[in-house]
């Protein structure tokens, strides 16, 4: 993981805006933080981009994990429960303000709506899955609410 800084005045500067917007466009992108500073006499926004080097030489680039069909490898009821878990996990990340995968990922989603009954046992047999965070989000009253 690397990261790049840009700066660019508040009147407007296009030459570093294009050569960031090409950046942006050639780069893996993990995340961009961007600030307002101001000083006495001037302003500036600060661009703060963090992404993944391409791989030196002729190594091949790094693939991306495949994307999994969930319709597909869940039965109907399977992935109707799913769909309800997604639902759940958007508003517990938005409450907390974290990113979605940092409640619960699709995988762990799908192995809950494959269980036969959701309790504090069963949600234990996922991986990845801790007994504090189930409990935490048991006393929140989020996806453990539905069980």
């Amino acid at each position: 993981m690397q990261f790049k800084i840009y700066t660019i005045p508040i009147t407007g500067d296009s030459e570093t805006e294009l050569e960031m917007n090409r950046f942006l466009q050639t780069h893996r992108i993990i995340d961009v933080d961007h600030r307002l500073c101001t000083f006495a006499t001037s302003a500036y926004w600060s661009f703060n981009i963090c992404y993944i080097a391409k791989p030196p030489g002729n190594a091949a680039p790094v693939a991306p994990f495949p994307k999994k069909d969930y319709k597909e490898l869940l039965t109907e009821p399977e992935f109707a429960i799913f769909t309800r878990l997604r639902a759940i996990r958007k508003q517990i990340a938005h409450k907390e303000g974290v990113a979605i995968y940092h409640v619960f990922t699709n995988e762990e989603l799908a192995q809950m709506s494959s269980l036969p009954e959701l309790t504090l046992v069963s949600l234990q047999t996922i991986h990845g899955i801790a007994v504090c965070f189930i409990a935490y989000y048991k006393v929140k009253g989020g996806i453990y609410a539905i069980i």
